[in-house]
């Protein structure tokens, strides 16, 4: 997949006369790699601009990064490490359920069965045939039919770290396969079911994923016939019809530089036009000219994720903490009170950070 990688360089003056010319960016599955190689693209570095935008081809969700300025004969030492904020649906359940003390990831160490899945590592926890039984095994990696199983009752092996599934795997898990073992809930609903399926890791996620924040949507340039009339149609899907909070007007100079000023403001206005149930538009009086982009404010939710593979550049921090709270709430409501502590505490460490991206009251004049 296309990664977008954002990279603000402070004193590009200083850079520039240091005799650097280029930006390039290096890609690697750790942040401790050896990121020996020009992996991940490059951008010329231009006088007056901070801002740089590479695109990596090749990139992943997981990726991790640095960079360097390159005159074609020296290079700079690399920036530290760092990844772009960006998370796969399977690696946020892990993490979620990590929070809660249900999730352990690990890397096969050597070939299994169909009937056995083998890791060493899991002699340093488990004791006893009993170590996880129930649990939900997920293989990332496999075919659909095979992802999901079950710890058997006494699954677990002490003579070589394996666990035994409740129905065997079409394909025997080989050594370097990475596992994730689930306790409470499953990853995902096992039946694939829309209505009716269990309750599961990636429900919290995407209940999460519902809770509005503040974002700009570009609806386009003014153009030379004076057009008034822009669309948020297209956004509906991750927003309601009230969640429109202001319109402005951008425009950008020469190096750069945007300036923004209210669509409703020095005797300009706008208003809303609902024509059916997915259709919104905005208004424009006058009509924007050429030079002005036409953002929309509005509180906007994430998409929700189905795939494994499916990404989001939701805040992580922010977006774990609900789902903790949603988890904790679904097992206090089922197991009547018995976990209140937690649903409260987590309620209160997840607004701790949503008051400062909630939506709030918009000022016009």
């Amino acid at each position: 997949m296309a990664v977008d990688v954002d990279i603000y360089v402070e004193d590009i003056a200083g850079v520039i006369a240091d005799g650097y010319t280029t930006i390039r960016l290096y890609r690697d599955t750790t942040p401790d790699g050896a990121f020996s190689t020009n992996n991940a693209g490059s951008a010329t570095l231009v006088a007056g601009t901070e801002e740089y935008t590479i695109t990596d081809a090749s990139g992943a969700a997981g990726s991790w990064y640095r960079y360097d300025f390159y005159t074609g004969s020296s290079a700079s030492a690399k920036s530290d490490p760092f990844q772009v904020l960006a998370y796969q649906f399977s690696d946020l359940r892990a993490m979620l359920a990590a929070r809660l003390g249900a999730c352990r990831i690990g890397t096969c160490s050597e070939d299994g069965s169909v009937s056995k899945l083998i890791d060493a590592t899991l002699l340093d926890d488990g004791v006893d045939a009993k170590f996880s039984e129930g649990a939900w095994i997920y293989l990332p990696g496999a075919t659909a039919a095979d992802k999901l199983r079950r710890v058997k009752n006494d699954g677990f092996s002490t003579a070589d770290g394996s666990f035994a599934p409740t129905r065997d795997w079409s394909s025997a898990p080989s050594s370097g396969d990475s596992y994730q073992i689930f306790g409470l809930f499953p990853p995902t609903d096992p039946n694939n079911s829309a209505y009716g399926g269990a309750t599961n890791w990636g429900s919290f996620i995407n209940q999460a994923l519902r809770y509005p924040v503040v974002d700009e949507v570009n609806l386009g340039e003014g153009t030379s016939a004076g057009k008034k009339v822009f669309s948020l149609g297209a956004h509906l899907y991750l927003m309601g019809k009230n969640d429109l909070r202001q319109v402005w007007l951008r425009t950008t100079d020469s190096n750069s530089i945007a300036t923004d000023e209210l669509a409703n403001a020095h005797g300009r206005y706008w208003r809303t036009i609902i024509n059916g149930p997915n259709n919104l538009s905005v208004e424009l009086n006058p009509a924007p000219s050429t030079s002005e982009t036409v953002i929309a404010e509005v509180a906007r939710r994430y998409a929700p994720l189905y795939a494994d593979t499916d990404i989001t550049e939701a805040d992580l921090e922010l977006l774990l903490r609900c789902a903790t709270w949603k988890a904790y709430e679904y097992l206090n409501r089922i197991y009547k009170g018995r976990y209140e502590a937690e649903r409260n505490a987590s309620w209160l460490e997840w607004q701790e950070l949503y008051e400062s991206v909630r939506p709030g009251m918009v000022v016009t004049w």
